[in-house]
């Protein structure tokens, strides 16, 4: 009796399920199809390119997506295939999408993009863990040789008898036989209570699978900084990409006392960057940039061996780039919102040589490609709708672009 009940039970759930696909399906037939086209320039340069919003008012939204090959609302999906990914926990990084369609049985369970590596021919993954009872530090390491299709994995533990509240992998690369991995340690301090909150760079032998140096980075020291401790890295754009460099970036308050993990900095509170060498383990503290003070002005990017600040002041975006391999800064470059068209910069972004700007106007939004080295707008576009029957200003109303992305 109990399991003709229990198939009857999902039989009616499937039925539940499959007519809220259909309608949901239905819906989205009535609504607005937009298109990112072209105004001037190389439409090329706006491949990959992603505005990301809602459309809808004030009692229900849609959440959508327009590029150059038009638009996309976040129920196109069956509701059976939003709840698989939801079980599959996609990361939403193209990188590492990419990476769980090349090699998905090495991807497994793997959810931290910092704790990816890969070359020409290795994929390494790093995971950080706290053992138990002791609490010590674990980094368990699986790597992929890409020629041979052959696994190794490994689990290797921090020397000595430090016990620690979390630890985890900040970036992984692989350099000879060495497999550096930046990890945030909080250790644990006089009766459980907070200890020394770092990074250290664990080095770690591929063939033999130890521990073989652990270079703790004394930036709290460096930096004369103390109390509202905050500690930020920034590794590169493409987390899994092979970089010499880590930069690092802490703020607090100048003083004496011990720092505190927990507490946010204030406003009277100092950013300092540092650029971290992982093949001779040198720490440099970097110039200071305007703006360096305000650690939420500037979006800070690694790429490769330049360190860009990218600053949105609304009415333009200024950009500031510094050489890491060289050691000096090169020039500023701006990019003013009149030269768009009329409206506020509402996101900026840069990837590679490109500048991306999203402008918010009282008309459709604009989307513009400037080149890094010299400002000079490559493109610009415009959302549009491609159906008639919804261009009405009402519907250009309902319509919230906020965010922008490029796809690699």
């Amino acid at each position: 009796m109990m399991k003709r009940y229990s198939i009857t039970l999902v039989l009616v759930l499937l039925v539940v399920v499959a007519l809220g696909s259909y309608y949901a399906f239905g819906a989205d037939e009535r609504l607005p199809q937009y298109k990112l086209t072209a105004l001037e320039g190389d439409p090329q340069e706006a491949e990959g390119l992603e505005l990301s919003g809602s459309f809808g008012g004030r009692m229900w939204s849609k959440f959508l997506s327009v590029s150059v090959n038009g638009s996309r609302y976040s129920s196109d999906q069956l509701l059976v295939g939003q709840w698989w990914n939801s079980l599959w926990r996609r990361s939403g990084h193209s990188e590492i999408d990419n990476l769980q369609r090349e090699y998905p049985n090495f991807m497994r369970t793997k959810r931290n993009p910092d704790g990816f590596y890969k070359d020409g021919d290795w994929l390494v993954y790093v995971q950080a863990s706290i053992t138990k009872p002791e609490r010590g530090a674990r980094w368990a390491c699986d790597m992929l040789e890409l020629s041979t299709g052959k696994r190794t994995r490994f689990s290797a533990s921090a020397p000595g008898e430090d016990a620690y509240h979390s630890v985890n992998v900040l970036d992984v690369q692989k350099i000879g036989n060495d497999i550096h991995v930046l990890t945030r340690m909080l250790s644990m301090g006089d009766g459980g209570g907070y200890g020394v909150d770092g990074f250290h760079d664990i080095v770690i032998d591929a063939a033999s699978g130890q521990v073989v140096r652990d270079r703790p980075l004394p930036l709290e020291e460096y930096a004369g900084l103390h109390r509202s401790l905050l500690l930020e890295d920034f590794s590169d754009r493409i987390p899994s990409k092979p970089n010499d460099y880590a930069v690092l970036v802490i703020s607090g308050e100048p003083g004496d006392g011990p720092s505190d993990p927990s507490a946010a900095p204030k406003e009277q509170s100092v950013t300092k960057l540092y650029a971290y060498t992982y093949r001779s383990g040198e720490l440099t503290e970097l110039p200071q940039f305007a703006g360096n003070g305000d650690s939420h002005a500037y979006m800070y990017n690694l790429q490769g061996d330049r360190l860009i600040f990218l600053r949105n002041d609304t009415n333009q975006v200024i950009l500031s780039q510094y050489d890491l391999r060289a050691g000096r800064k090169e020039a500023t470059v701006e990019v003013a919102a009149e030269k768009l068209g009329r409206g506020i910069i509402q996101d900026a972004q840069v990837y590679d040589d490109r500048i991306y700007i999203l402008l918010k106007s009282d008309d459709m939004p604009i989307a513009a490609v400037a080149d890094a080295s010299d400002g000079r707008i490559l493109y610009k576009g415009q959302v549009v709708c491609t159906d008639p029957k919804f261009e009405s200003e009402e519907q250009v109303k309902r319509l919230s672009l906020l965010n922008l992305s490029v796809q690699t």
